[in-house]
């Protein structure tokens, strides 16, 4: 089915694909560049990025749309170097671009990384809304499917008392099982 879509309907779709995956790229580099010394937060990224695709995968199946009118193809440079070609239309709700990079966010140590990947996730959101690759809603969806992601993970491992940040002291990614620490506040 396709949806009805104001906000798209409101702006003409642009070829935004190499800024996407400009972005996307830059993002997964920097984001595995940095989490390689906090590996516990490497882990849950890929443990919650995992669930993301499970959960992404299933809505595609119960939530089968056509693409948006006026849809410019978002083809990835890279899968189009190295595999067959073919540009995915339909993989639409909800949207596997902005979700991870604001998944990146969530699991980012620092302020100014967590920044830098929220921009990039609202930049990719933009840029594929405006080339007309995804609807508003698959979009708006996005973020919350990954903080859900990222939670489950955390409640799965009982890690979620020790990934709050208190005031301006550091997140105790460092403490260990079976050693008590403070209650967080």
């Amino acid at each position: 089915m396709v949806l009805r879509d104001p906000l798209l309907a409101l702006v003409s779709p642009v070829n935004l694909t190499w800024l996407t995956f400009a972005l996307i790229y830059a993002g997964l580099i920097a984001g595995v560049i940095f989490l390689l010394r906090h590996p516990r937060a490497l882990l849950t990224t890929i443990e919650s990025y995992v669930l993301l695709v499970l959960v992404r995968m299933v809505m595609m199946f119960f939530v089968p749309l056509d693409p948006p009118p006026g849809l410019i193809p978002l083809a990835d440079p890279l899968v189009q170097f190295v595999g067959s070609g073919g540009v995915p239309t339909r993989d639409l709700f909800f949207s596997g671009h902005a979700s991870t990079l604001f998944l990146l966010s969530l699991t980012a140590r620092g302020r100014l990384l967590k920044a830098l990947f929220l921009c990039c996730a609202a930049a990719v959101a933009v840029a594929v809304l405006w080339q007309h690759v995804h609807y508003t809603i698959d979009v708006i969806v996005a973020p919350f499917a990954a903080y859900a992601c990222y939670r489950l993970i955390l409640l799965r491992d009982g890690r979620e008392d020790r990934l709050r940040v208190q005031g301006n002291a550091p997140a105790r990614l460092a403490a260990k099982p079976g050693i008590p620490h403070p209650p967080v506040q």
